[in-house]
């Protein structure tokens, strides 16, 4: 995933990036659910994916980068982390075209 935040130290924005990936025969990825009863059958629909990055670093569980130290993506500790708060931070919202 590949975001930007605000430095607060430079009011600039700024590129961050994390992933979650296999580590050895751990596979990290996660499901989002979406009820099958937001659908309007018969009908186009808009699916728009919801990143809450206040949530997905906090809920349920804190993550500091402050106290990680090296690579992410080649820790299994860490991975369970991300894969923990991206189910709770991840939502849909759904709506009809007209």
């Amino acid at each position: 995933m590949k975001a930007v935040f605000l430095s607060l130290k430079t009011n600039t924005m700024k590129p961050f990036e994390i992933m979650t990936n296999a580590v050895g025969a751990n596979n990290n990825s996660f499901e989002v659910e979406i009820p099958a009863s937001s659908f309007i059958y018969n009908t186009s629909t808009n699916i728009e994916l919801v990143i809450d990055f206040n949530e997905f670093f906090v809920n349920p569980a804190r993550i500091d980068f402050k106290d990680i130290s090296g690579d992410i993506s080649g820790n299994q500790e860490k991975q369970d982390l991300i894969n923990t708060n991206a189910k709770t931070s991840i939502s849909a919202n759904i709506s009809e075209v007209d």
